[in-house]
């Protein structure tokens, strides 16, 4: 009935959804309740273990506090705690990039097609050694990427003229996708 309508998924929805899915991930998830396990409770134990870290001494914390500093602080210089952290933020911080642009009020459709063309081609250039976890996070995006991919994104970027110089601006995805929309504006 309305064929010249088109509609897309909310790509902020879609780029949180990833996220979650790269954190269920099983050598993902085991981070997050280390973080959660070594982030103080109280500003009293944060002060306890800013004290325990740091020559400076702001003020002298209770003996309790001490206690739970010390619990935190071997979390925190535990081996391998920071590198798994690290790790984590290397994969996902190209989506929260991408979150970020589609969850505001600028113009950005042709912008979030080359963000999604950007996190695959960071993804493909993970180092080696993640290689198992890339594949993991490679069939995420992919699964993500279809759920958010719309023509009206594809129409955005062949007609933005700072993409017109990439190699992907005239491929037959980004082509058709153009080829939809203005079939529908037609019809």
């Amino acid at each position: 009935m309305y064929k010249h309508i088109t509609w897309g998924a909310c790509t902020a929805h879609v780029m949180d959804l990833l996220l979650k899915s790269i954190g269920d991930l099983p050598w993902a998830h085991t981070i997050v309740p280390r973080v959660k396990a070594m982030w103080p409770s109280s500003p009293t134990t944060m002060l306890a273990l800013f004290s325990e870290l740091c020559k400076l001494k702001l003020v002298k914390p209770a003996p309790a506090y001490k206690k739970k500093a010390a619990k935190h602080k071997k979390h925190i210089m535990s081996a391998g705690f920071w590198e798994g952290v690290e790790e984590r933020t290397n994969i996902t911080t190209p989506t929260v990039v991408l979150l970020r642009l589609a969850d505001n009020n600028a113009t950005a459709m042709g912008m979030i097609y080359y963000g999604c063309f950007q996190l695959q081609q960071h993804t493909n250039n993970m180092p080696l050694a993640l290689s198992s976890k890339r594949k993991q996070v490679q069939l995420l995006m992919v699964k993500r990427w279809e759920m958010a991919l719309n023509d009206l994104q594809l129409t955005a970027y062949v007609m933005d003229p700072k993409y017109w110089d990439h190699d992907s601006a005239f491929s037959a995805e980004v082509m058709g996708g153009f080829h939809n929309s203005a079939e529908k504006l037609l019809s």
